[in-house]
Parts: C-alpha cells; structure tokens; sequence
C-alpha cells in the first residue's frame, strides 16, 4: 500500500506510527557524524549542535535563524532540537526548500521583518520577557563566522529583522 493507493489515510497512519517509534528509540545522539566535509562546515556542525544544546535551556522557546539559503536552518535541524526553528526568509525558493526540514517552520518575510504577531502564531503566546536563541553566520574573512544569541521578545532589534538587509 502507498499513500496513493487504496487507503491513503491508513498508509500515512502507518508511516507516522514507524518514523514516532523509531524517533523514540534512538537516543538523543542518534544523529551520525559527517564525512568528508571541509574544515568550515565541520565548525558549522559544532557549532549547530552547541545552540541546540542551549536551545534546551529551560524558558527558551524557539530558534530563530534568518536565512537566504537555509544553511543554518538545515545544520540545526539535523540536530533535532527540542524547540521550533523558526526561519524567517525574504526569498520564496529558500522558503519552499526550508518547509521540508525536521522541526523547521520557515516565514516567508518580503520586507526583511518578523513581528510579534507572526512569531505567536507560530510558537503560542509569548510575553516580552520570552527567551528566543537567534542563530546565524556572518560572512567575514571570506567564510562563514557562527554567531548566537540569547534575546528576549522585547528586544526586537536582535531578533525581528534580517541583519543580511
């Protein structure tokens, strides 16, 4: 049976049913080391797996990671952290390719803006003194140089806007 079959319905139940036993059964490590990457992406790997493990800090309630290519958005997801990733976008491609990855909720955001309003809807209600991890990788000396902070809702200038603008 396929999910085009005869019972769809049942053939996606299933599914479900084999990827929730298997997620529960493997440990919280489960996530194989890379090979054969260069020297940079192995530092981006560290480094994803180090604001994952701050993500599960009690009272932080979602990543936040802007992006134009979904870099930072598929080395944590690939982690599976226990809070959302949120992915605010400008670019409509970079938020049709983000909507596949594990945990990840991509924004598509025109104007380079994210606001209360959306992040709630995404996440729940919050209150200003939320806690929200802010993730990116700022070019500079011709790589990328990971970057991470712990903001609240209140602080919009750290959290609301694409600093690519």
């Amino acid at each position: 049976e396929t999910a085009v079959g005869e019972a769809p319905i049942r053939a996606c139940q299933a599914m479900a049913r084999i990827v929730a036993h298997t997620e529960a059964a493997l440990p919280g490590s489960a996530v194989p080391e890379p090979v054969g990457l260069s020297a940079e992406l192995r530092e981006l790997v560290a480094f994803s797996r180090a604001a994952v493990g701050t993500a599960r800090e009690p009272g932080v309630r979602a990543i936040i990671t802007w992006t134009r290519g979904g870099l930072a958005a598929r080395l944590l997801s690939r982690e599976r952290p226990p809070v959302p990733i949120l992915a605010p976008t400008r670019f409509e491609d970079a938020w049709r390719r983000l909507a596949l990855l594990y945990g990840t909720r991509p924004i598509l955001c025109p104007d380079g803006r994210l606001d209360v309003a959306t992040l709630e809807a995404e996440i729940g209600p919050v209150d200003e003194r939320s806690l929200l991890l802010v993730v990116r990788h700022e070019a500079g000396d011709g790589r990328r140089i990971p970057w991470i902070g712990l903001v609240r809702v209140a602080d919009t200038v750290g959290w609301a806007r694409d600093p690519h603008r």
